[in-house]
């Protein structure tokens, strides 16, 4: 079992950056964007065009710091 499978929305620790403090998330917004590929009857519609994504992370709560540890779901 991986460590933030055991962590809980809103938990908190130690920026390892500036000591201040980490909170975990299960959706933590990251912006994609998508491959554009050229022609052919399978190509989506929206190719090319950012995408929201959801990721697992640790993210330090200080502006300034801006720590953050995106963590892989299995």
């Amino acid at each position: 079992m991986a460590l933030h499978q055991a962590s809980v929305e809103g938990d908190t620790r130690v920026c390892p950056k500036c000591l201040g403090t980490l909170m975990f998330t299960r959706h933590h917004v990251i912006l994609t964007a998508d491959v554009v590929s050229r022609g052919g009857p399978g190509v989506r519609k929206d190719a090319g065009r950012d995408r929201l994504t959801y990721q697992v992370a640790w993210i330090c709560q200080n502006p300034r710091c801006d720590y953050r540890r995106v963590l892989q779901e299995h």
